[in-house]
């Protein structure tokens, strides 16, 4: 059933249901086509068990890939009608190296909608997977989920990252070594980002070019629990009620730094033993909020072997304003094989005002 499945999209795609006979006929002087690109053309949540031209909906679309050895695409050409209403929980999408588009061909980027009653908007179940350009919402347990099942997954990127608003929780996170940018999480009933059990994620970045999630409006911006492990690098935190929280040995449950000493010159304070400090700006009252966290990424330093770190004015990546104050984050820095990281980000220090 799984190769007709895969036989019926690569001949009925331009010859209508009744292609699968030609295509079981064809099979032998053909072999099994690998199937490169899937095309959602129906916005409907259902599936006959075809996925065809003018009647492939995304369920059909994941079924589809999940009999392939992946390494394909699947995009959307749903012109203006690019809102998805899930009746039930999608197929868990189970071959690896599955890119998912969702820009849309012909119309504004896709929308899949939980109606307030599926518990998952897309789920991720193999590796090395990749979501772009996808919008979530009113999903009850969370947006998207990266299962444990999954390793290596990419999520959005500088202009093609994903929206996940008004979930129970906007990305969810339990396969490792996930990767997370460019992305908007807002409007999340629990956190906007929750990992839990994966271990070697990263959240934002902060190279030359960082491309950084915007984590908005969530009941808790970022979560990681349960042992899991994540580097949250660089991103925009406004009106969360708590920007990072760490619970139940997730990233350590590690202290932030300290702050000890604010100008217009230099801000210094200690931490750890080869740390890597992020420095950012709080501006009380911004969008009207006024819950203390990492608003704008001022700029990163290291600590020294005392702890000791200082970032001075000429590494500053804005000049502040006189009423901003100042939080910073620490995370664990490593090198393994003459690679540079960061892991097991803290939470938001106190703030401290400018001087």
């Amino acid at each position: 059933m799984n190769r007709l499945y895969g036989m019926n999209y690569l001949f009925c795609s331009s010859m209508g249901k009744s292609g699968w006979l030609l295509g079981l006929l064809l099979l032998p002087l053909l072999g099994m086509a690998q199937v490169n690109v899937i095309q959602v053309d129906d916005n409907s949540d259902t599936d006959d068990g075809f996925c065809t031209t003018g009647d492939c909906t995304l369920r059909e679309a994941i079924n589809l890939a999940n009999t392939t050895n992946g390494g394909l695409t699947i995009q959307f050409n749903l012109g203006t009608q690019n809102q998805i209403v899930l009746g039930s929980l999608l197929p868990v999408l189970g071959s690896s190296a599955i890119t998912i588009d969702g820009s849309n061909i012909s119309g504004p980027d896709v929308i899949i909608n939980g109606g307030n009653q599926v518990s998952y908007g897309l789920q991720i179940g193999a590796s090395r997977c990749e979501v772009y350009d996808l919008i979530f919402r009113s999903c009850t347990v969370g947006g998207l989920r990266v299962t444990s099942s999954a390793f290596g997954t990419i999520i959005g990127n500088s202009g093609r990252g994903i929206v996940a608003e008004n979930n129970g929780n906007g990305i969810v996170v339990q396969g490792n070594s996930c990767a997370l940018r460019g992305n908007v999480v807002r409007g999340n009933a629990t956190a906007g980002i929750w990992v839990s059990r994966a271990n070697g994620c990263t959240i934002g970045d902060s190279g030359t070019n960082p491309v950084n999630n915007a984590i908005i409006s969530n009941a808790v911006g970022v979560r990681v629990s349960t042992s899991g492990s994540a580097a949250i690098l660089g991103n925009t935190f406004y009106c969360n009620d708590q920007g990072i929280q760490l619970l139940t040995g997730g990233n350590g449950e590690k202290s932030p730094p300290t702050i000890t000493d604010v100008d217009e010159k230099a801000i210094s304070g200690r931490g750890e033993v080869t740390a890597r400090i992020q420095v950012y700006v709080f501006r009380p009252g911004y969008a009207g909020c006024d819950d203390v966290q990492g608003n704008f990424l001022l700029g990163t330093t290291f600590t020294d072997g005392n702890g000791n770190w200082t970032l001075t004015n000429n590494n500053f990546n804005f000049t502040p304003q006189s009423t901003d104050q100042i939080v910073a984050t620490q995370s664990d820095e490593v090198i393994f094989r003459s690679n540079q990281f960061a892991q097991n980000t803290s939470t938001f220090s106190a703030a401290v005002a400018l001087c």
